[in-house]
């Protein structure tokens, strides 16, 4: 992390890994990722992860934690920029790794998960076309940027699953009963890193390309 001078506070940098990191993209990204003078790195290892971003919570230091996942790739002025925003809880714009593909951010989260419902691409340029910060029942728990103070006035744990419902969205609906808002910012987004496929076919012309498959979903290349 390369620490600058900021007018925002420092704070932690989490970063939840299983025993073996996925993708070294995350390196890179933090690597250059731009900190307010002082913060600090720290990873928690381990499947759980709601376990993870609880062990986070409790060692990190500073007025803020931003969590993320070792399957992303992001903009080094993407942490001050969410910074910037200046709410409790925010987080960017992050896609699934799989079918239908849509954003890890819900227009509807229940705690029984029944009715739940992701954003899509469609649904985001319908809804917010000038961009900017919305408040969403919840978010993915990568990428989202959260204030010391939000700790202090929810229940322990702060992240944990329930039977139908992800470590992310309890997290934001523990948050929501404690009183405080989860915001999504539409203006920024990261990559989430994924395994594919590269599929040598013959296309209807008998001429050979290069198909990509990621999750059962085949795209064609361009041809060089």
């Amino acid at each position: 992390m390369r620490e600058v001078e900021s007018t925002h506070p420092a704070g932690t940098v989490g970063v939840i890994v299983g025993p073996l990191v996925r993708y070294r993209a995350v390196f890179s990204s933090l690597d250059a990722l731009k900190v307010p003078q002082g913060s600090k790195l720290i990873f928690a290892e381990g499947v759980d992860i709601a376990r993870n971003c609880n062990m986070l919570v409790e060692n990190m230091t500073g007025d803020w934690l931003w969590i993320m996942g070792d399957d992303h790739r992001f903009d080094p002025d993407l942490l001050l920029d969410l910074l910037e925003r200046k709410v409790e809880i925010v987080a960017p714009l992050v896609c699934r790794r799989g079918k239908p593909f849509s954003f890890v951010a819900w227009k509807r989260a229940v705690v029984n998960g029944h009715e739940n419902e992701q954003f899509s691409c469609e649904s985001i340029n319908r809804e917010v076309p000038a961009g900017g910060l919305i408040e969403v029942p919840a978010t993915g728990s990568a990428g989202m940027l959260i204030r010391k103070w939000v700790f202090d006035r929810m229940p322990k744990p702060y992240f944990g699953y329930t039977r139908h419902t992800s470590e992310d969205i309890g997290f934001c609906l523990n948050a929501a009963a404690s009183g405080w808002k989860v915001h999504l910012d539409t203006d920024r987004a990261m990559s989430h890193l994924t395994p594919c496929e590269l599929e040598p076919t013959k296309d209807a012309n008998g001429r050979w390309r290069i198909m990509v498959n990621v999750d059962g979903q085949r795209v064609p290349l361009a041809y060089a």
